[in-house]
C-alpha cells in the first residue's frame, strides 16, 4: 500500500466531543468513523459533523462490545484498509488527582479493548493518547505494549508536553504509537517548537538541546521503568543514556556554531 498517493482516513475511538479528530482533519487526513456512547459526547460531535467531519460515520457502541468487524463495515472500510485508529482511552483509573486510581477501575480495563480492536482492525497505524499517570503502573504499562507488539506492530511511547508545540497551557500526556511491522518504518514523534525562553539565557540554549535530544522514534517497552521527565530541557529521556546524550547534543551544537563562524569569516 503506498499511503502517498491519496488521501489517509482514519476512525476514532471513544471520540469524546472529537477533539483528537480534529485535529488529524486539520492536518488533511479524512475522518471516516467516530465511535462513542455518551449521548453528549455524542450531540456534540452531531452538530459539529457537517463542519469539521463531513464524511465520519457517528457510531453509538459500547466499545467494550463491539467488534472490529462491526466498526470497519459502518466505515465502509475492508480490514487492513485504514491508515489510522486513533483515540483516548478513559484516564479516570490512572490520573493522579484519582485518590483511588487503579488499573483494576472498570475505565482503566477499557484500554484493552482498544487494544483487541487494534488486533481486528489491523490498522496501518495507530495513536494512543492518556494522561502520564498510566506510566506509572510499569508492569501494567509493559504489558499494554507487549500485547500491541503481539498484534504485528513496532511500538513506541512518548511523553509530549502541549505547550512545547505552541498550546498556551501545561498539559503533559502520553502518547503510544504502533507501525503495522509490515510497512517496513518506525513510529516518530515531532521534536518540541516552543520553549521557555528563561531556558535560554545561556551560551547554549536548552532549546536547541533539547530538540537534539529528543526521542523522535520515542521509547521501547524494555525502557519503561528508566525513562524520566527532564525538568530543564522538558522532554522524557531515559535516565541511563541522558548524560551522554545531552553530552552528544551540546558537542554537536558547538561544531555546528564553530562551522558558522567559519563560514562567515570564510
Amino acid at each position: 500500500m503506498n499511503m502517498n498517493k491519496r488521501k489517509l482516513k482514519a476512525i476514532e475511538l471513544f471520540a469524546g466531543a472529537g477533539g483528537m479528530a480534529l485535529g488529524l482533519q486539520q492536518a488533511g487526513i479524512d475522518v471516516v468513523g467516530l465511535v462513542e456512547i455518551d449521548k453528549f459526547c455524542l450531540a456534540t460531535l452531531g452538530a459539529n459533523r457537517n463542519r469539521y467531519f463531513p464524511r465520519a460515520r457517528i457510531i453509538k457502541a459500547d466499545l467494550s462490545k463491539i467488534s472490529g468487524r462491526e466498526i470497519l463495515a459502518a466505515a465502509r472500510i475492508e480490514k487492513g484498509d485504514l491508515d489510522i485508529l486513533s483515540g483516548g482511552p478513559p484516564c479516570q483509573g490512572f490520573t493522579w488527582s484519582n485518590k483511588n486510581r487503579s488499573v483494576d477501575d472498570p475505565r482503566s480495563q477499557m484500554m484493552w479493548h482498544f487494544i483487541r480492536l487494534v488486533g481486528e482492525i489491523k490498522p496501518c497505524c495507530f495513536v494512543i493518547e492518556n494522561v502520564p499517570g498510566v506510566l506509572s503502573f510499569k508492569e501494567f504499562f509493559i504489558e499494554l505494549l507487549g500485547d500491541l507488539e503481539g498484534k504485528g506492530y513496532i511500538v513506541r511511547f512518548n511523553l509530549m508536553d502541549a505547550a512545547s508545540y505552541g498550546v498556551p497551557q501545561r498539559r503533559r500526556r502520553i502518547f503510544i504509537e504502533g507501525t503495522r511491522k509490515d510497512l517496513g518504518s518506525e513510529p516518530a514523534f515531532a521534536a518540541p517548537t516552543h520553549f521557555d525562553l528563561d531556558k535560554d539565557k545561556g551560551a547554549i540554549p536548552c532549546s536547541a538541546v533539547a530538540i537534539k535530544s529528543f526521542a523522535e522514534h520515542g521509547f521501547e517497552k524494555g525502557q519503561v521503568k528508566y525513562v524520566r521527565w527532564n525538568t530543564k530541557l522538558d522532554i522524557l529521556m531515559d535516565k541511563r543514556t541522558a548524560a551522554e546524550t545531552v553530552e552528544q547534543a551540546v558537542r554537536q551544537l558547538l561544531i555546528e556554531g564553530l562551522l558558522q563562524a567559519a563560514h562567515k569569516t570564510g
